[in-house]
């Protein structure tokens, strides 16, 4: 939810999950339209995931549910 990151900051954050199943979720979730994939322009062209206007309005019920988990 902190903005743009690559697929590899994805998995250096995220310890435990698998690759195949980060990017089947990364996968799921672009086509559910709660994040997209762009590339970055230069002098940095990388390839990041970021979340849609619907994936930021999600971040109240996120922050609930952690709060519950909690």
């Amino acid at each position: 939810m902190s903005g743009p990151k690559r697929y590899t900051d994805l998995v250096d954050s995220l310890t435990g999950i698998g690759t195949n199943i980060l990017a089947n979720r990364l996968r799921d979730l672009e086509a559910s339209g709660i994040v997209t994939r762009r590339q970055l322009p230069p002098p940095a062209p990388a390839r990041v995931y970021e979340l849609t206007d619907y994936g930021r309005a999600l971040k109240p019920v996120i922050r609930q549910l952690a709060l519950w988990g909690a």
